[in-house]
């Protein structure tokens, strides 16, 4: 199957194709590791790994303090009371049981706050010991064992003398552990070949020993440890860092991005597309919207482009990469989320995607929190593509916002380690009243935690159901939604046209006379050459834009353009001077950078001429023109037009 034929089918894929092919890699590293045979000395490595377990968690319960017997009791019900009920089923019956009661893990509040009451006595008494660090070098040497597991531990180090030494090293760093450990863990488990890959970088680069190309390089390492789970098997993790090293000491990213932490970088460099796709992304959004970039309004800020793609069915075509195909083409929710966490990434912002009943969008962080994008909200929606960790989206959005809090946060940590440690289940993400006692405490100090931040909520809402916005009093909103993101000074110098020695003309797109300023369609923004640029937005009904060139002479002129589009098949329409017909201007498909169109020659007088630039909807798309791609319907971006004298 050529390739092309293959990107189409990853969007038309059924939902329940994908579901089950989620749950195929949920179970895909245990059965990896299982399968591997172990050698003589490999038998020998999984006695002492699990020696060095076995003494760890010996050491971790005698110094664990006692909890009431009652009070646990107590607890662990109303936990698993979070949980689905089913119908009892008739014995022998082989049908699947009935299910009488949802999971409560994001829409049944007051079994969830239930659950924290029943904790907050358990974790007052525990805090001498949560608030301390002083059983974290057995706790996180610990946690690290146990979920890499001897077995997988050995069979990665009888490979040979150099990933046994890995495997050492990284046991013996007790900062390099804990540091993973709170970005949360190594994939699947899998920290030897995250120290490979660890190690792999630093031996790349000089950069990454300090600051946050360290935090980078390890989210990177653990992140990209098992990329069969989660669709990375093209990704290159050496070369994925050192492409955002490159643009973050070239200052092409955001500037939020020095101060992620290594959790939040995990989230960064996680995307299918290329890094010459991202770095495409990246310079197309500069020429093309770069207000995107510069608005003060978070919830707009790399998103803008979205909202100017067709809802279509999407159309790939050999020689475009995915993402500019979904540009130039359209696209549903799945390409327009695909596209979205591209864009954000690009820039080094995290982001993580979310999935609702026959819907696909994303969420993405801002300064004042994690928002969720294109058309969904916290509650109800999941995401099974980051495998083993699929979630329900406010499983996710509770634990970022317990991060903002990491000493709090740490207490957390502290009981996921020791259950860890102990071998207790896990929270499964997608179904309330699992995991053993220590996750389940974990879970509700996170929720304890976020309600102490935001404590103004009754039994029907939560605050890890909100958005960032509902919760932030200060965050800049926009007025209006089709006023533009920015609205630039446009002074003398921008819209002065020249003409030279040879009597070519250069008219700048901010000297036109109507618009003075940016509207609906027509907008106006910084350039990222310098000056001012005008774009000619998709949507919405067409405008006119005027200029007025004075000219000491008539004659014919070569009329160009210097554009972006992203869209084949773009054109203006011009009206010289009044006249009843006008000039169709072909533009080139530009795949996002500055070009010159073809010119067009055209007769104007001397004195005062008048350009009328437009475009036309064709009438047969009507109203569904949102929905629709090809000719008219592409964004225009424009820095200038030039006149050059066609001498005989």
């Amino acid at each position: 199957m050529d390739m092309l034929k293959i990107r189409t089918l990853r969007w038309t894929l059924p939902i329940t194709l994908v579901v089950v092919c989620a749950m195929t890699c949920f179970a895909g590293p245990k059965n990896v590791e299982q399968q591997v045979t172990l050698t003589a000395e490999g038998q020998q490595y999984l006695a002492e790994y699990q020696k060095m377990l076995a003494a760890l968690q010996v050491s971790i319960k005698a110094k664990l303090p006692q909890v009431d017997p009652a009070m646990k009791a107590a607890f662990l019900k109303a936990h698993e009371d979070e949980g689905p009920r089913f119908q009892k089923q008739k014995e022998g019956s082989k049908d699947k049981p009935k299910q009488q009661r949802d999971s409560g893990i994001y829409k049944d509040f007051k079994r969830q706050r239930a659950t924290m009451d029943r904790a907050r006595s358990i974790l007052d008494s525990l805090e001498s010991s949560l608030g301390s660090d002083a059983m974290d070098q057995d706790l996180v040497k610990c946690a690290v064992l146990s979920n890499a597991t001897p077995r997988g531990l050995a069979v990665y180090a009888q490979q040979g003398t150099a990933y046994k030494a890995r495997l050492d090293s990284l046991l013996a760093d007790h900062n390099l552990m804990q540091q993973i450990l709170i970005a949360g863990g190594a994939k699947a488990g899998r920290y030897g070949k995250a120290m490979e890959i660890y190690e792999s970088i630093r031996s790349a680069s000089k950069e990454p020993n300090e600051g946050i190309l360290n935090r980078l390089a390890v989210a990177t390492a653990v992140e990209l440890a098992a990329p069969e789970l989660c669709q990375y098997t093209g990704i290159d993790p050496i070369r994925r860092y050192l492409a955002y090293e490159k643009w973050y000491l070239n200052k092409e990213l955001d500037p939020a991005f020095e101060n992620m932490t290594t959790w939040e970088c995990r989230h960064i460099i996680n995307d299918y597309c290329t890094e010459e796709e991202l770095a495409w992304l990246r310079s197309m959004v500069r020429n093309y919207r770069p207000d995107t970039i510069a608005t003060e309004y978070p919830r707009d800020k790399y998103m803008a482009i979205n909202e100017d793609i067709p809802q279509k069915t999407p159309e790939y075509e050999e020689g475009l990469t995915n993402i500019q195909a979904i540009l130039n083409a359209g696209g549903r929710c799945g390409p327009k989320a695909t596209l979205g966490r591209a864009t954000t990434r690009s820039f080094g912002i995290p982001t993580w995607g979310t999935r609702g009943k026959a819907h696909t969008a994303m969420t993405y962080w801002t300064p004042y929190g994690w928002t969720t994008a294109l058309g969904i909200g916290w509650s109800g929606s999941y995401w099974t593509s980051d495998k083993p960790e699929a979630m329900y989206s406010t499983v996710f959005r509770l634990d970022q916002m317990a991060r903002k809090n990491p000493q709090d946060y740490l207490k957390a940590l502290r009981c996921g380690w020791i259950g860890d440690g102990l071998g207790q289940e896990k929270i499964n993400g997608m179904v309330s009243g699992t995991g053993g006692f220590w996750h389940a405490l974990a879970l509700n100090q996170k929720r304890i935690l976020v309600s102490k931040a935001w404590p103004n909520y009754d039994d029907d809402r939560v605050p890890w159901t909100e958005d960032a916005f509902a919760l932030a009093r200060d965050y800049k909103r926009r007025p209006e939604k089709d006023s533009p993101l920015t609205t630039p000074a446009i002074g003398p110098e921008d819209r002065r046209i020249d003409i030279n020695e040879r009597g070519v003309v250069t008219i700048p797109a901010a000297a036109c006379i109507t618009p003075s300023e940016s509207t609906a369609k027509i907008l106006f923004m910084e350039s990222s050459l310098g000056g001012i640029q005008m774009h000619y937005r998709r949507k919405g009904n067409p405008e006119s834009f005027v200029y007025e060139v004075t000219l000491p002479k008539a004659g014919e002129y070569q009329l160009s353009a210097r554009v972006v589009t992203i869209n084949r098949d773009q054109s203006l329409q011009l009206t010289l001077n009044g006249q009843d017909r006008s000039t169709d201007i072909p533009l080139p498909f530009t795949l996002g950078q500055w070009v010159d169109s073809e010119p067009v020659r055209i007769t104007l007088v001397a004195g005062t001429n008048t350009l009328n630039f437009t475009r036309r909807v064709p009438e047969q798309y009507g109203k569904l023109v949102w929905t629709s791609s090809g000719p008219e319907f592409g964004g225009v971006t424009i820095r200038q037009f030039t006149l050059t004298p066609c001498h005989p």
